[in-house]
This record gives C-alpha cells, structure tokens and sequence, in this order.
C-alpha cells in the first residue's frame, strides 16, 4: 500500500505488514465534507474512521468490532475530537504563518509504522499542507525534516 500524494515516502513493499492512520484537516467543509476526518489502515485495508460531522470513530471491520467493548470506541471518539481541535488550531496558525486568508486550505498527516520481514520495524511521521510536503521526522536519524521556511521553525 502507498499513501496519498502528496505524503509519497511510505510505500510499503508487498509481504509487510502496515499500520497508518491518515488526517486531513479543512480550513473550509461544506456539505459532505467535514473539517476533520481520520481514518486507519492495516495492511491497506480500513480498520476505523472518524469525522467532525459525526463525531464518532467507528470500525470498519468486524473483527475489531467484535474484540472491544463499546467504551474503547468512545475514548479513542474523545482522543479523535482532541486531535481535531489541535490540528484545526494547527492549520489555522499555518495560514498566518503563510500570510493566507479567504481560501480554503488543508493539512494532511501520516502516522505509521511497518513491521519488516526480519522482525524489526519502520516509522513514518509527516505532514502535508496544501499539497505540498510539510515537515517529517526522519527515525533513522531522530530529526526532523522541514520542507520549507514556514516548517523550519515548527
């Protein structure tokens, strides 16, 4: 599995195991568009999603469904809503950062990790705004990597 431009660095080969949790954060939703939404993936496959709109993480699979009671789904609602709140704030500060207004804009994030064939694994932690890379956290070498002036000083 692969993600999204523009987070183009965590492909992963086949016969890995995957774990990513993908955000994209709205400056503006309309209709069918919420401002947050947060999904997760095993392997490429969608395990929960959550969004603004309703508020709630759910499993997108049975087996999880089915392996924790129904409080589990709430507290991780609740991480979920703190995470919206943040990232919203994020986004905003960005666009002053920038010097933008009046249009819409978005920050994307990728949180994740493999587990390789030899039993070791891979992290991966970056973030996109507008299209474009942002900043990542290189884990071979423990810093971060800033795409611009604006992600330099985050």
């Amino acid at each position: 599995s692969c993600c999204p431009p523009p987070l183009t660095t965590c492909c992963v080969p086949a016969g890995l195991h995957s774990l990513r949790y993908f955000r994209v954060v709205v400056s503006e939703s309309s209709p069918g568009m919420p401002h947050f939404v947060a999904v997760g993936y095993v392997d490429g496959n969608p395990i929960t999603r959550y969004d603004s709109e309703t508020r709630r993480l759910v499993s997108q699979v049975d087996w999880m469904k089915e392996a924790v009671e129904p409080q589990y789904w709430d507290t991780l609602a609740q991480i979920e809503q703190k995470k919206q709140h943040v990232n919203l704030r994020d986004l905003d500060n960005l666009r002053h950062r920038y010097n933008q207004s009046g249009t819409a804009h978005t920050m994307q994030y990728m949180i994740g990790c493999d587990l390789l064939q030899d039993g070791s694994t891979r992290g991966h932690w970056q973030v996109a705004y507008d299209g474009r890379d942002f900043i990542a956290f290189d884990m071979d070498t423990m810093t971060f990597i800033a795409a611009d002036a604006g992600a330099l000083i985050s």
